[in-house]
């Protein structure tokens, strides 16, 4: 390969050296993509092996995430009991009361409650749960 252009003298030199730039350039752009390929696959397979996929039973205690938390907010509302479990991990869920949630929740959003005490005072509701009930 010549490396130096001030070398080259004649049209058919300076043709034959770009050609060689661009099949450097090529094998490059080759290598880079396998590269990249393999390095995506091996980073799938680490995060994969990280992921555990965790199944809700029907009957099983759970605190849903707060989505729309603001300050000073809890983090998580509950204890809710799974009602009904979907194929495509959805959940259906009753508070402690008997209320079944509005809405099926998807699975990336409750965890399980670890419950000893299911005393409503303990535990947070969302505000349009708690405006449904009727308080003593």
């Amino acid at each position: 390969m010549i490396t130096n252009l001030d070398l080259i003298s004649g049209h058919n030199l300076i043709v034959e050296y770009r050609k060689e730039q661009l099949d450097a350039l090529e094998n490059d752009r080759a290598k880079s993509k396998l590269s990249l390929e393999k390095r995506s696959l091996s980073d799938k397979k680490r995060i994969d092996d990280r992921l555990t996929f965790r199944k809700l039973n029907k009957g099983d205690m759970v605190l849903m995430r707060n989505e729309a938390r603001k300050k000073f907010e809890p983090k998580w509302f509950g204890p809710y009991c799974v009602l009904n479990d979907y194929d495509n991990s959805a959940y259906d869920l009753v508070d402690n009361c008997g209320v079944k949630h509005k809405h099926r929740i998807h699975g990336n959003r409750p965890k399980l409650a670890k419950v000893q005490d299911q005393n409503n005072k303990t535990w947070k509701y969302p505000k349009s749960v708690m405006r449904t009930r009727i308080n003593f």
